[in-house]
């Protein structure tokens, strides 16, 4: 699963998103039992974001078994979120002969549960977190701090 839709270049851009989950090696199409490089990590288009963020999940055909040392080259380096930027599809697909079979997405944008998230799991400032949001200070501290 892939995000497109990142607001700062240094972690994803159309060509190179940021990873959100990455599983290579399924066997039989049992996704629980391939080799999972990359754990779930959900949507969270960050605030004060108004743009939806795009998220693609691909299924690639693969010629043969990858190597996840390999598949890390494919990312960015000095990444913020380490082993998740700036991954590299069009490369990754040349040189390891994988072949996309299928896709869908979802849009995701900031809600009251993504604000709340950003404040008290990853410690953000509730005002940066919730500038711009209709009828703040009001609706937005209450969404967070219930």
């Amino acid at each position: 699963m892939v995000d497109p839709d990142v607001s700062h270049a240094s972690v994803g851009t159309p060509d190179k998103p940021l990873v959100h989950w990455l599983v290579m090696n399924i066997p039989n199409g049992t996704v629980s039992h391939g080799d999972t490089l990359e754990t779930y990590l959900g949507p969270a288009p960050p605030p004060p974001s108004k743009k939806n963020h795009t998220y693609y999940f691909l299924l690639f055909k693969q010629a043969h078994q990858l190597s996840a040392q390999k598949i890390k080259g494919f990312v960015g380096q000095n990444c913020p979120v380490i082993g998740r930027c700036l991954f590299d599809l069009q490369r990754f697909q040349q040189d390891e002969s994988v072949v996309l079979v299928g896709a869908t997405w979802m849009l995701a944008h900031n809600d009251p549960y993504i604000r709340h998230m950003y404040v008290t799991e990853r410690g953000n400032n509730i005002d940066d977190v919730c500038h711009g949001v209709k009828d703040y200070p009001n609706v937005c501290s209450n969404d967070i701090l219930g």
